[in-house]
């Protein structure tokens, strides 16, 4: 009997040294719940471990992995968590993050701001959980799960009508602007290719390909290039356009006035007057950048 607990007590002592050498981030589950091997050797430097700090080293592993604007969305969103967490709560250190403290930030949201909707508290959310789950995963502080408000799925506005034919209408050139005829071309393209905004203001000159009726696309959400054919419809529209714009090989495809690329903002303001020059008082077709403005009440 002896010699049986003996080994079973072995067996377990080896297992336990094997799990701290060669997998200390792996998660073990027991009777007690979920843990892993470097939780248990965590503790104590985990007291002196600060949000801030642990921010930055989260943010840090998404760099080069993910989108500059994802990246962008975690730092904005998990810097007015900080923000909550240091003013409202006196909460610097990273233990203070507990499921109690993630429901108190989202009611104080709801109370600041009563027009905020399910999606948009989600949008905080979503950053707040993916940070946790890291945290958790890391060892650095206890499991807890954050659970998304629920949400209703309204179908967004499109063109109705004869909006897309306003919109497609061929300008006269003779009485237009180079803008006013880039905006016509650009609204082109997005219905044609449904592109987001960056993919479009990072097209280059070099990057279309007329002889082949495709376009390389470098600057995509994934990051991974894509190659969009012509259609028989718009490459009449982009060859044209192509010979008005002249240009060199580096230089950007859908330019401003002054021959620079294109910002972010520069291109909801030019989309949004192009359609309503045109009678039309929606971008549907832009709905990335148009969607890019409304983050704005979102801020704390």
């Amino acid at each position: 009997m002896i010699s049986k607990n003996l080994g079973a007590f072995l067996r377990k002592s080896m297992c336990l040294i094997f799990c701290i050498i060669y997998a200390p981030n792996r998660i073990y589950y027991s009777r007690k719940g979920v843990y892993s091997m470097k939780k248990m050797f965590a503790d104590f430097n985990n007291k002196t471990r600060t949000i801030k700090e642990t921010v930055e080293e989260f943010v840090n592993t998404k760099k080069g992995k993910k989108a500059q604007e994802t990246v962008k969305y975690y730092e904005e969103r998990l810097g007015w968590f900080m923000q909550y967490l240091d003013e409202e709560k006196g909460i610097t250190d990273l233990l203070g993050v507990t499921r109690a403290v993630v429901d108190c930030y989202m009611d104080f949201k709801k109370m600041k701001n009563p027009s905020l909707s399910n999606q948009s508290l989600n949008n905080f959310l979503r950053a707040i959980r993916t940070f946790v789950n890291y945290c958790i995963g890391e060892g650095y502080i206890s499991p807890f799960k954050i659970e998304m408000f629920l949400t209703t799925n309204t179908p967004k506005r499109s063109y109705i009508g004869g909006e897309q034919a306003l919109l497609l209408k061929k300008l006269d050139m003779s009485k237009c602007t180079f803008t006013q005829y880039r905006n016509w071309v650009i609204t082109c393209y997005l219905l044609a290719s449904g592109n987001c905004s960056k993919t479009v203001r990072y097209i280059m000159i070099k990057h279309v390909e007329l002889e082949k009726r495709r376009i390389t696309l470098e600057t995509t959400k994934n990051n991974e290039i894509l190659y969009m054919p012509i259609s028989d419809t718009y490459y009449p529209i982009l060859h044209d356009y192509m010979k008005s714009r002249n240009g060199q090989p580096d230089d950007y495809l859908f330019c401003n006035q002054f021959g620079k690329q294109l910002t972010g903002g520069g291109l909801r303001s030019v989309m949004r007057k192009h359609n309503l020059k045109h009678g039309v008082n929606t971008t549907r077709a832009c709905s990335h950048y148009e969607n890019q403005g409304k983050n704005d009440k979102l801020k704390p």
